[in-house]
């Protein structure tokens, strides 16, 4: 049965590099024989592999490795450091999420909003006197 592996590489620069590959040994020769001018880490050798897991369906391995890259700095570097009880801590949001307003003031009306069933309301007062902000639909 073929295995797939994700992995990660430290470059020279200090970065890391995500991939997945059919064949681990053979991918950190020609990451580290720079086989490939355009792959992003040749020019960024010399190269250590620092983490690897291997999967028996591709698209696990395909969904892992996109979820890795999408991964900030401090939390790739728990899981090499195999502290896995900081995961969960280091995923949280550092900025309570906020809904992105479709509308903005300072842009005019577009008419074709009647025409796509979408209506904006200009700022409403509340009991404070403060703006709420735009209301779209």
């Amino acid at each position: 049965m073929k295995e797939f592996v994700v992995y990660m590489l430290r470059c020279s620069n200090g970065r890391y590099y995500v991939g997945i590959t059919g064949d681990l040994p053979l991918r950190l020769l020609q990451h580290s024989e720079g086989w490939d001018r355009e792959c992003y880490t040749f020019r960024k050798r010399p190269v250590t592999l620092v983490y690897s897991a291997a999967f028996r369906e591709v698209f696990d391995a395909i969904s892992w490795e996109k979820r890795l890259k999408r991964w900030n700095r401090k939390k790739k570097e728990a899981l090499i450091a195999g502290e896995y009880e900081k995961l969960p801590i280091l995923s949280q949001r550092k900025t309570p999420f906020q809904k992105k307003k479709r509308c903005h003031p300072e842009e005019p009306r577009p008419s074709s909003f009647e025409t796509l069933g979408t209506s904006c309301l200009a700022p409403q007062d509340d009991t404070a006197g403060r703006l709420e902000g735009w209301h779209c639909s």
